[in-house]
């Protein structure tokens, strides 16, 4: 396998130079089994790049929808958006229920519609929102037993990006791809030694969405961005074609013919498209 690097800024980098030869295989047969040697290339330029440390568990790789997703926790968007120097706090976070009335408590048994939460950053005027719709990422016992707690993690995670995309775009929480990973994986956990993982446990996989609910997660999707196509002057009707036109699809009948993995990554697209809507609505 060849392991050289290259930046952009043209000094070469090795994995030798990054880790040593125990980590290097701890990379290939635990953390990053499933990624190939140009995917694996790719996962340690982000290491690099982020500061963050795979081997105790801040930062991995996974598969989604057949794509790379570089993943972090929480905890990791924090440190990132910190290093940056202009990172000023956030408000507390809102929940709601399908009434849309935002309280600072959630304390109803069943689980919220939808958290948010502002992100303070030097130089700006208002804080950025990261707003997160419980039926788009919840899966999972997790999301059963802390709800709450979840789907504000989420909303914190995209009021990070949205703040500091150029320290966190391409990086996910695990919180944010839950319902697209397959296969469950290690949860990054923030620590301060740094040692070599042990073998990662078996573990049961949970229940997989079915087909139906993959299309109807897309539909739900589609419809919250065109109803946002209204600030762009867009009537919903209108919002559905730019959008089905940005994404080089018939309509309807397309998504409906898409398999699983199809629509695993169109859920990930349309993620990203949420965070900066501009590049449909114009």
């Amino acid at each position: 396998m060849t392991t050289a690097l290259t930046t952009t800024a043209g000094n070469e980098i090795t994995l030798e130079k990054m880790w040593n030869h125990e980590q290097i295989e701890a990379l290939r047969n635990v953390i990053c089994k499933d990624l190939n040697d140009s995917e694996l290339k790719l996962f340690a330029q982000v290491c690099s790049h982020t500061g963050l440390n795979p081997f105790i568990r801040q930062i991995y790789a996974v598969k989604a929808g057949g794509r790379l997703a570089t993943i972090t926790g929480i905890d990791g968007y924090r440190i990132l958006a910190q290093r940056s120097g202009e990172y000023e706090g956030q408000t507390e976070p809102k929940w709601c229920g399908e009434d849309g009335i935002w309280k600072d408590v959630w304390l109803s048994k069943k689980a919220p519609a939808a958290a948010k939460i502002g992100v303070y950053r030097k130089g700006f005027r208002e804080p950025v929102w990261g707003v997160a719709l419980y039926v788009e990422y919840a899966r999972g016992q997790m999301w059963q037993k802390m709800p709450a707690l979840m789907i504000a993690k989420v909303a914190e995670s995209i009021a990070l990006r949205k703040a500091f995309g150029e320290y966190l775009s391409g990086i996910y929480t695990k919180e944010e791809m839950d319902q697209a990973i397959d296969q469950p994986q290690p949860q990054p956990q923030l620590e301060t030694a740094e040692v070599i993982p042990e073998v990662i446990p078996e573990v049961v996989p949970e229940r997989k969405q079915t087909l139906k609910e993959k299309q109807g997660q897309v539909f739900g999707m589609l419809m919250n961005l065109a109803k946002q196509g209204k600030d762009f002057g867009y009537e919903v009707p209108d919002a559905f074609k730019a959008l089905y036109a940005h994404l080089k699809i018939e309509g309807k009948q397309t998504i409906q013919k898409m398999d699983s993995t199809d629509l695993d990554g169109m859920i990930l697209v349309l993620k990203k498209l949420r965070e900066n809507l501009s590049e449909c609505f114009v």
